[in-house]
């Protein structure tokens, strides 16, 4: 919380605020990339990146970085070290904070949805986290170590919201050379190729008949490391492909699958209104190059209720494998 002073030197323009969501619209962001009359064809685009880098900018100069965590320190003094100055950095913690929240925050939800809106899924995944708990006296700790490597339905689930959820961005090459595509198309050197996710993530030669369908177990394989089966990775790419992973990617889905863990160890989750439903996403397609997930049309209002001892406090502990530290 900040003092009234703190506040008031950022004086809140409910304009600019309400124009922030349209740093993701689709039909902006190519403008103000290619600098193409930006200030004409996305102005309030502009207003609100502006109005942003302001806020990082009072942020770090009134000292509230000093009580962040390690994460901004470490970003910020490997800008600075780098010559950065603060406005460059100001503006390059808006691309971290849509890096941080605009992906994992929609598959978060996703998860809790597919999880909780199917009592078998609900059960199956259960007994896998249940069996990772130790509990010692008032504490209750959960490790993650387990969680991601000997909780297949969980794990599967997770895979499953990123093929059947993630369809909202693009893969997106240049042409080295001229190349005849399937036979058919000439794609010419230095043009741009764009590969959808939507198109990839449900081809039924490489899903199966059901790749319309949320299938939870569809990564479930008995004799794969951890319980689980790949896919051909030039058709599931939820984190990219090729040179361009995401760097992202490991701690996304550790905190995805340990938030949905906490949550499925913790409590019950059911709708207020009548049972759980389809959910419309429809007004979220074309929303932005970065966002992966489409949204939910509406709120979904829920009622959670504990589950178990009142008295029990949760912890996460666990250590990151070699390969995940890369």
């Amino acid at each position: 919380m900040k003092s009234p002073s703190q506040q008031q030197t950022l004086n809140l323009d409910l304009e600019i605020l309400s124009a922030v969501p349209s740093l993701k619209v689709l039909g902006r962001v190519p403008f103000m990339a290619t600098n193409v009359l930006p200030t004409i064809l996305a102005r309030k685009a502009l207003k609100a990146r502006e109005y942003l880098t302001k806020g990082f900018a009072e942020y770090f100069r009134c000292g509230h970085h000093n009580t962040a965590s390690e994460g901004v320190l470490v970003r910020l003094n490997h800008s600075l070290q780098a010559g950065f100055t603060m406005d460059d950095v100001a503006r390059g913690e808006i691309g971290s904070a849509i890096a941080i929240l605009n992906n994992s925050v929609s598959a978060a939800f996703w998860m809790i949805h597919h999880v909780f809106s199917d009592p078998s899924v609900l059960d199956e995944c259960r007994k896998e986290v249940d069996a990772a708990m130790r509990v010692d006296q008032d504490r209750c700790t959960v490790d993650f170590s387990i969680i991601k490597t000997s909780c297949p339905a969980l794990q599967s689930t997770f895979q499953e919201v990123l093929r059947y959820r993630g369809i909202g961005n693009l893969i997106v090459r240049q042409v080295l050379e001229d190349h005849i595509l399937d036979s058919r198309f000439l794609v010419k050197k230095g043009g741009l190729v764009l590969i959808p996710n939507a198109v990839q993530h449900f081809k039924n030669d490489i899903w199966g008949d059901d790749a319309g369908e949320f299938h939870h177990r569809r990564f479930v394989g008995s004799d794969a490391p951890g319980g689980l089966k790949r896919y051909n990775q030039a058709a599931f790419r939820p984190f990219g492909g090729g040179s361009l992973l995401c760097p992202g990617r490991h701690f996304a889905t550790t905190e995805i699958l340990c938030f949905a863990a906490l949550m499925v160890a913790s409590f019950d989750i059911k709708p207020v209104h009548s049972g759980w439903s389809r959910v419309k996403t429809d007004r979220s397609f074309g929303m932005g190059v970065a966002r992966l997930f489409l949204l939910p049309d509406a709120d979904i209002d829920v009622e959670m209720q504990p589950r178990g001892d009142l008295a029990l406090q949760y912890a996460l502990t666990g250590t990151w494998s070699k390969y995940e530290r890369q």
